[in-house]
């Protein structure tokens, strides 16, 4: 027969058993019940970042696009010296070295292509023996229709025609160069350039010197 400890055992186990069945169900229950809370909400913030990251990003590119608009007039002052042959006045081996103001101003299409207006003032007379002409320079102004090529941030090349006017003889002039920038607060920037200057029926110049220029 059985002893009263097994009865115990025998009517309560399908008890416990049916307790315990009922209990996991009950965290199941709360733990689907707190996964569907948890995940709209999860993907409502997943949606609110995403569209302040789009926001963003679009304010990014008004604020630059309206930045590239605003600074398409570049104006820069050069402080520089002209390099050109001897004149007949010297009988050794150096260079006439002529001190150069120049005044440019530069109007930006898109970020990388311009045309500007570039003017050199040579601030010297000189004297310059061409085919065995003495051609007389009283403080020539040259004045050249440039297109400009941005291919990085920082290196720009040019290429241009123009006039150089003085009293005796003026001169036409094809223009080549390459500006270094470096860019400074305020829309400032420094720069240097190196410039040739092919005078047509005369004599050709290399032009080197630092400029500050300003975009607005």
């Amino acid at each position: 027969m059985r002893s009263q400890d097994d009865l115990w055992l025998t009517k309560c186990f399908p008890l416990l058993t049916v307790n315990l069945l009922m209990m996991n169900y009950r965290k199941l229950i709360s733990l689907f019940t707190l996964i569907l809370f948890l995940f709209p909400a999860y993907g409502q913030e997943h949606e609110q970042q995403k569209e302040h990251q789009e926001e963003h990003q679009q304010e990014h590119s008004i604020t630059k696009h309206h930045a590239q608009e605003e600074h398409k007039h570049r104006l820069t002052l050069l402080m520089a010296y002209s390099f050109t042959s001897n004149s007949p006045a010297s009988h050794d081996n150096s260079l006439l070295i002529i001190p150069t103001f120049g005044i440019n101003y530069d109007h930006w299409l898109n970020n990388k292509w311009a045309i500007g207006l570039h003017n050199d003032i040579l601030l010297q007379n000189f004297e310059i023996e061409h085919d065995e002409v003495i051609l007389e320079r009283n403080i020539p102004v040259a004045m050249a229709a440039v297109l400009l090529y941005r291919p990085s941030h920082q290196f720009i090349f040019l290429a241009g025609y123009g006039r150089e006017w003085e009293t005796h003889k003026s001169l036409q002039i094809a223009k080549v160069g390459m500006e270094l920038g470096i860019p400074m607060p305020k829309n400032w920037e420094a720069g240097f350039t190196l410039e040739y200057d092919f005078k047509l029926d005369g004599y050709n110049t290399l032009v080197w010197g630092v400029g500050f220029s300003k975009s607005f």
